[in-house]
């Protein structure tokens, strides 16, 4: 149930259920939200994780719950489960804290989900069906449902691990986003993961700073491509694609790739599907990173809820952003309403060149050598003005109710 405060000009804060319970049940007490307004922090990254960390003070009405903020204990969040994973006690002018560290029970309980045999040799599978080799059966009480179409992956010798470490390699390349929910995971494919709000980030308004930073560190440009063998002889089985003969069979490159970032091989990709080279083309062209990845983080400046998935348009002419986006982080502490969160925002490779160009005109106009993104964020402002149809949503605390989700 959430709970309502009474904040600036008697505006109503409500925030998430905050409860220690020990493991196996027996007992649970409310945590001291005076220490979730000044520590607290929740933060989930897409397909990475979901963590929570708190530091405790032991006073006078909290001994219990104090006590019971041990390694392996539950901290109850929102009805979330998080298993505390370090504690660290201390004093602090005279008073005994506890900084405690806590990763969601999804994540956790998937260490004892295995697949001890192994599936012998390089085999094509849908995303349910591994999945089920996995779930089914299992004894931790994971179950799982599914929501989308997924790509189909080329795996060899599937097994010996755990499911977290086998989900860690490959929702990426399933195209496959997890969100847990206590014991249960909800799988989206990209496309229904994102839901449209109708909402605009805009610079100057709800937000004074935008960070960019790109990765190329998974970048593939060039590698061979085997489709479906001529004979049985040669099947996918076969480890040592090299040898044999194969209906389909290129060496897969992307000069315009190789062009701007130098050559980036790979491994080999196998898919008994394809007896056309233009179609395993296209697909081998959908799945690999020819293209550095591009993150934006911002601060968020209103009181509007944002949610996992959340798809908004970002406007920052500035540095060349003016497109669709979609929350992919979120860190944030709902309990103190003076905490703005910070927004984590996925984005495509178009984005990227689009920054790039703009970037280039300024260093070129102004004769400068940019090399902080940032900077410009900070030093850079302009009157925006709102497309038709999109909504804005301003910031300020006086005027606004703020609700979280409980």
């Amino acid at each position: 149930m959430a709970l309502l405060v009474s904040i600036r000009r008697s505006i109503m804060f409500s925030y998430p259920s905050l409860v220690v319970r020990e493991r196996n049940g027996n007992s649970e007490e409310r945590l001291n939200i005076n220490d979730a307004h000044d520590s607290f922090q929740d933060a989930w990254s897409l397909n990475q994780s979901m963590e929570l960390s708190l530091t405790a003070r032991l006073l006078p009405g909290y001994t219990a719950a104090f006590n019971l903020l041990q390694t392996q204990n539950l901290i109850v969040y929102g009805g979330q489960q998080y298993v505390i994973k370090q504690a660290s006690p201390a004093v602090d002018a005279g008073i005994l804290t506890n900084q405690v560290k806590a990763v969601h029970i999804m994540y956790d309980v998937l260490k004892n989900v295995r697949k001890e045999d192994i599936n012998a040799g390089t085999l094509t599978y849908s995303f349910q069906d591994v999945c089920s080799q996995f779930v089914n059966g299992n004894d931790q009480g994971v179950t799982v449902d599914y929501d989308g179409s997924f790509q189909s992956v080329q795996i060899e010798n599937l097994g010996n691990t755990s499911f977290l470490e086998f989900l860690t390699s490959y929702l990426d390349k399933f195209g496959a986003v997890m969100v847990p929910d206590n014991l249960h995971i909800h799988f989206y494919s990209r496309d229904t993961f994102r839901h449209e709000t109708n909402n605009m980030f805009v610079y100057g308004g709800n937000t004074d700073a935008v960070h960019l930073s790109t990765d190329s560190s998974n970048l593939i440009n060039q590698c061979w491509c085997y489709g479906k063998p001529v004979d049985n002889e040669n099947s996918s089985s076969n480890n040592d694609l090299t040898k044999g003969n194969y209906q389909v069979k290129f060496l897969f490159s992307n000069q315009d790739s190789i062009n701007k970032y130098g050559l980036h091989r790979g491994p080999a990709m196998s898919d008994e599907r394809f007896t056309d080279q233009g179609s395993m083309q296209q697909y081998v062209q959908s799945t690999l990173q020819t293209e550095p990845t591009l993150q934006l983080t911002m601060q968020y400046l209103s009181r509007t809820v944002i949610n996992k998935g959340d798809g908004w348009y970002l406007r920052a002419p500035s540095i060349g952003l003016e497109r669709e986006v979609t929350v992919t982080g979120i860190t944030q502490n709902p309990y103190n309403p003076a905490s703005m969160p910070t927004i984590t925002l996925d984005n495509t490779s178009a984005a990227l060149r689009s920054i790039s160009l703009t970037l280039s005109n300024r260093v070129r106009d102004h004769d400068n050598q940019i090399t902080n993104l940032t900077a410009i964020a900070n030093n850079i402002r302009v009157n925006e003005e709102h497309f038709p149809g999109l909504k804005t949503i301003d910031g300020g605390v006086s005027d606004v109710q703020y609700r979280p989700n409980a």
